[in-house]
């Protein structure tokens, strides 16, 4: 296999000797060289290709995948940017895009680009890890009627994610609604019967109800 793909490469320099200008073959090197860890070169193809080609949306996607992987921020945000602009519905650029503006301590742009991205993939594998940040992040801002919904809808999504319940219960104990936080709580001990802080915290209830 890896005497086929150095074959193809080898081809594909072929063409671009010969036509320094040719989109698929810039495109498909890149491909290449991506797969072989080789990123600083597969840059520059991509980079060609995307320039070749500014509309060509796969092209654009794995100029900031490189980017990514270099962890160049600021080229991976130029590249998904301009991926957005030709493909606006494609899920997996907004979840990109959201990874860029979070490592770059961008929380509220990281925000809208996940509410994107479950808008438009509410069943994707990494829908459920996103929902978790998405409430957490409205957990810290304090709206907190958005982080109960989307706790919610991470618990409708994954019941047997303890964290989240655990997470929704405590922000049902802090508003006081006890009787709405017991079955959350009760729910963590099933599926973490060790969790000091669901035990203390329905002992609470329990004491505050005079049980």
């Amino acid at each position: 296999k890896a005497g086929r793909v150095e074959a193809a490469a080898a081809i594909y320099r072929r063409l671009l000797a010969a036509d320094p200008n040719s989109f698929d073959a810039h495109f498909e090197l890149g491909q290449i060289l991506i797969s072989q860890q080789k990123l600083d070169e597969a840059r520059q193809h991509m980079k060609a290709a995307a320039d070749l080609q500014p509309d060509h949306g796969p092209a654009q996607v794995r100029l900031a995948e490189v980017a990514l992987r270099l962890d160049d921020m600021k080229g991976a945000e130029e590249a998904l940017l301009e991926a957005k602009r030709i493909e606006p519905r494609e899920a997996s650029i907004h979840y990109n895009l959201g990874r860029v503006y979070e490592r770059l301590g961008r929380a509220p742009e990281a925000l809208l680009e996940y509410l994107a991205f479950l808008d438009l993939a509410p069943q994707d594998s990494r829908a459920n890890n996103i929902r978790a940040r998405v409430a957490l992040y409205y957990e810290n801002t304090r709206d907190v009627d958005a982080a109960i919904r989307i706790y919610r809808e991470l618990i409708a999504s994954e019941p047997s994610r303890a964290s989240a319940h655990l997470a929704l219960a405590g922000i049902l104990y802090r508003r006081a609604l006890y009787n709405d936080a017991l079955p959350e709580y009760e729910q963590v001990l099933r599926l973490d019967p060790g969790n000091s802080a669901a035990h203390a915290n329905i002992g609470s209830i329990y004491r505050i109800k005079g049980r």
